[in-house]
């Protein structure tokens, strides 16, 4: 996906200067779609959590880990979707098999993010339309994924053929590649 992202934006001629500077911007030309990142950051995230948790390394390793993940913490923050991310996954990893509490914890974070969500929008003048301010701040939304994971019934979907299992790793950049190319042809980067 990086590879995509660097692609686009240097092909689609974005300004990859930083607006206070005026110098480049090495995340700027790394800016675009990626999820895969944000995932692999958590999975090191809960894997140290985990790792420090059961107790079986040394002091010198749980320091190192606990180092890690302070360094881990604010490239999660920058990744996409990371800010938010970030609890729904500490929930799902302290909660995991207690449905009540994951569903509970849930509820209240994406409370909180609504909360938010209303307090800006009768708060901060000319922000626009309540239902502009409740689509473009729609982090409160994840919420809608509890029924979901409520009748999950624990087996895996499909046959188990091998093209199943690796569908979404060709799926996820392929879609974003038309979605790039629909948008520089409707916008008018070609």
């Amino acid at each position: 996906m990086y590879g995509i992202n660097i692609s686009h934006n240097l092909w689609s001629g974005r300004d990859l200067t930083h607006p206070i500077t005026g110098e480049f911007d090495f995340f700027l030309l790394l800016q675009g779609q990626n999820i895969l990142t944000t995932l692999a950051l958590l999975l090191l995230l809960i894997w140290g959590i985990d790792t420090i948790r059961k107790g079986q390394i040394s002091k010198f390793q749980r320091v190192g880990i606990i180092f890690g993940l302070i360094v881990l913490l604010p490239f999660l923050v920058i990744s996409e979707g990371g800010l938010y991310e970030l609890p729904i996954a500490l929930i799902f990893y302290f909660f995991r098999g207690n449905f009540k509490r994951i569903a509970l914890a849930v509820s209240l974070v994406c409370g909180l993010l609504l909360a938010h969500t209303l307090f800006n929008y009768f708060t901060i003048s000319d922000i626009g339309s309540l239902y502009q301010v409740l689509t473009f701040s729609n982090e409160y939304m994840m919420i809608s994924v509890l029924p979901f994971i409520y009748y999950y019934n624990g087996e895996r979907g499909g046959t188990g053929a091998r093209w199943q299992k690796e569908l979404f790793y060709y799926f996820y950049p392929i879609h974003l590649v038309v979605i790039y190319l629909l948008q520089d042809f409707l916008i008018g980067s070609f």
